[in-house]
């Protein structure tokens, strides 16, 4: 064996020890904020911190076996993934061999469910509430909350928007940007309709 391919294979495992370290890092910087805001924190097996991790919140995570947290080689590779559970009752339950890429957001006041196998595309968002009243006047009081549902084995694309109430059925496809504003059957693919305005 050649000089070169014995200092390519020591760069390599250097990498994935390094790799494995920040993994180790993240991991342990996520379980110490969610214990310092008296959140809770169910972790399977083989779960992969594959970037930063945020908890905010006081309520619950589930992150079930096998579900990977970021994409280094994705878009936003600098941006961390956010799961906020705010209120202490509420629940973020992430789906088995489910894989999150970086920049997406999940805030929870009721409960937010993920199912299995699910591909979830880099600065995705996932509200389960309005949080801001549509009434001007009291703008500032806490909008209606309606629990999300996505299904098993569910792609979204880059920066989806899913809102409060909605279910996206098993095995469905949401292309890059769309605002999912109604429940996507399975098997169904969506993609964003020409913008519209209405009238609060």
């Amino acid at each position: 064996m050649g000089s070169s391919m014995i200092a390519a294979r020591i760069a390599r495992k250097l990498v994935a020890l390094g790799f494995r370290v920040k993994s180790r890092w993240w991991r342990g910087r996520f379980q110490i904020a969610a214990w310092l805001r008296g959140g809770r924190l169910t972790i399977g097996k083989n779960v992969r911190f594959l970037s930063r991790v945020v908890f905010l919140g006081s309520g619950a995570v589930i992150l079930d076996d096998g579900v990977s947290l970021g994409f280094p080689p994705a878009t936003a590779s600098r941006r961390p993934i956010m799961l906020q559970p705010r209120e202490s009752e509420a629940v973020i339950k992430i789906g088995e061999g489910t894989w999150i890429v970086n920049g997406t957001e999940m805030i929870a006041r009721g409960r937010i469910t993920v199912g299995k196998n699910c591909r979830i595309g880099a600065r995705c968002v996932i509200l389960d509430s309005d949080f801001h009243s549509l009434d001007a006047s009291r703008r500032d009081d806490p909008g209606p909350t309606r629990e999300v549902e996505i299904g098993n084995g569910v792609w979204l694309g880059l920066e989806v928007v899913v809102l409060k109430g909605m279910r996206i059925g098993d095995n469905s496809v949401v292309a890059a940007r769309t605002v999912v504003t109604a429940p996507v059957p399975p098997a169904s693919i969506v993609a964003p309709p020409q913008s519209r305005q209405q009238p609060l």
